[in-house]
């Protein structure tokens, strides 16, 4: 989990830690640790870092990729640093839509087409369901089917399916 704290934001963070946290605020507490890793994470950031700079450089237009002037800089055993970026991911790319009727989130598999849900996909009871074509109203068709697929379907002997 990542959470972007500012400056007022972190110092009330410490300051829960440390004074809120016990009534004596000299004597060692269980959110120490914390407290300390917190405290060294802070120091330990550099504004003007050039691995994050670089980073910006080279990644921040090559597809949605974005790096935040306060990205973490992780300075590795061997030479050079991972530095965090944010990678843009479209609700298509990860398999779901945004209903255009009801504004809910599904996955693709529950698309009727056009970015409308099965839900909110009108029902056509014109529509062939082996085909897709339309037929008209109180037309020759039988069972969801089209006359030219429903004729097919009993000759296949499969017309009350």
């Amino acid at each position: 989990m990542w959470i972007n704290l500012d400056d007022n934001d972190f110092k009330l963070v410490l300051e829960a830690l440390r004074g809120n946290c016990s009534d004596k605020p000299d004597e060692p507490t269980a959110y120490d640790p914390i407290y300390d890793r917190l405290q060294a994470c802070h120091s330990d950031f550099d504004p003007a870092d050039p691995y994050r700079e670089a980073a910006r450089e080279h990644w921040s237009d090559e597809g949605g990729c974005e790096i935040d002037d306060s990205a973490v800089v992780s300075h590795g055993d061997d030479p050079g640093a991972y530095v965090m970026a944010w990678v843009w991911v479209t609700e298509r790319q990860a398999g779901m839509f945004t209903c255009e009727e009801c504004s809910g989130v599904f996955t693709l598999d529950r698309e009727a087409g056009d970015c409308v849900c099965d839900e909110c996909a009108p029902d056509d009871e014109n529509k062939c369901r082996d085909c897709g074509e339309e037929y008209a109203d109180g037309g020759d068709g039988y069972n969801g089917r089209c006359p030219d697929c429903a004729d097919k379907a009993e000759e296949e002997g499969c017309s009350d399916d």
